[in-house]
Order: structure tokens, then sequence, then C-alpha cells
């Protein structure tokens, strides 16, 4: 089984993965854990955008990956992290999409 597991850093998404170790998993499942910069605060403002995302995909989007993949670290599965960029919504399903993944 390949799981995609989208998390903003917020209580909630830490609570999901704490929930996720409740499940069995085997050595060959794989947990991917991403964290979505979003676009929309700054559509209108590109060229500031830019530098603002890029800190944000530097800085604060490993925090909260490391903080999750630290929750998981229990399970049997294989776990990688991946940080996207655009809308959350669209860019998680297209990442499920294109992986040929098992559950979201």
């Amino acid at each position: 089984m390949r799981l995609l597991y989208a998390t903003d850093g917020s209580d909630s998404s830490v609570q999901g993965a704490r929930f996720l170790t409740s499940f069995t998993f085997a050595s060959e499942d794989e947990i991917i854990v991403v964290h979505c910069v979003d676009l929309f605060p700054f559509s209108h403002e590109a060229a500031i955008a830019y530098s603002y995302i890029e800190q944000i995909k530097q800085e604060l989007a490993p925090q909260i990956l490391d903080a999750t993949v630290e929750v998981l670290n229990s399970v049997k599965a294989r776990i990688s992290t991946a940080i996207l960029t655009g809308y959350p919504g669209k860019s998680i399903i297209d990442a499920a999409q294109e992986d040929k993944l098992t559950l979201l």
C-alpha cells in the first residue's frame, strides 16, 4: 500500500498521524508525508511571493514534515517526504494521482 499523508503542521494533523500509528503496516508499505506551501496569499505579488515561498520551503516546511515523521517512526512502513507548492487541494490530489497512490 502507498499512502499520501498531507500535513499542515496543526494539532489536528499531528493527531491524524498518531491515528495512523494504530494501523498495521508492512515493510513494503509506504507513507509519503507532504506539506503544500499555498500560493493563494501571494497570487498578485509574484516578485515578493517567490522569495517568501522559498523561505517557507527551506525553513518551515521541513520542520512540519519532521514533526510528522517523528510521530510515524514507530510504523514499519517506509516513510518519505515531499514539499509541494501550489493550491493545496489541487496540488495534493495531483501528486496522489501522479504517484498512483492507494490511499490519500
